[in-house]
């Protein structure tokens, strides 16, 4: 069973109750704010907060003022790890770990649905839900494939052969 109070408590009260990926792809998608975003979604199995990072300083230097999600808990020289901004940008770290590995174990970048994609490297990481690396490759090509929207981009790091090696799979 479930052993967060708050949980148990929200439940009772049938309050849904959504993990972090569910909820950063939910508001990604701007129904809970009441806006139309265009997302960007950091991916890597390195590197991606820093990416992220680097991508919401970047947009609010250019004064675009996005709405962002970073993993971490501060982030230097933007501040707090989240914002949200009056632009039509929405930010998000997208994890490649799963939302929870006892009630969810779908991945949490699978819950966004951006329009643009960043991956910085595709690496074997998380033995615990990866079996190998061919299957930690068929979770990003799906990511690429059905996630990004259809008139959608990617941007990738060419110097990551795994990265590579699925391009040829992505129109």
């Amino acid at each position: 069973g479930i052993s967060n109070p708050q949980v148990e408590w929200a439940l009772k009260q049938s309050i849904p109750v959504l993990t972090h990926g569910q909820a950063v792809g939910k508001f990604m998608q701007g129904e809970l704010l009441h806006r139309k975003f265009r997302g960007i979604s950091v991916l890597g199995c390195h590197g991606k907060t820093t990416v992220t990072a680097m991508t919401a300083i970047a947009l609010k230097t250019l004064k675009l003022d996005p709405t962002y999600t970073v993993g971490t808990s501060e982030i230097f020289p933007g501040g707090d790890a989240g914002q949200l901004g009056s632009s039509e940008y929405f930010v998000a770290e997208a994890d490649e770990y799963v939302s929870d590995m006892k009630f969810d174990r779908t991945v949490k970048f699978l819950y966004q649905h951006p329009e643009f994609a960043i991956i910085n490297n595709i690496d074997f990481d998380h033995p615990d839900v990866y079996k190998d690396l061919a299957s930690v490759k068929k979770t990003f090509l799906k990511f690429c494939l059905e996630n990004v929207v259809d008139h959608g981009k990617l941007i990738v790091n060419l110097d990551d052969k795994n990265i590579c090696d699925i391009l040829p799979l992505i129109k």
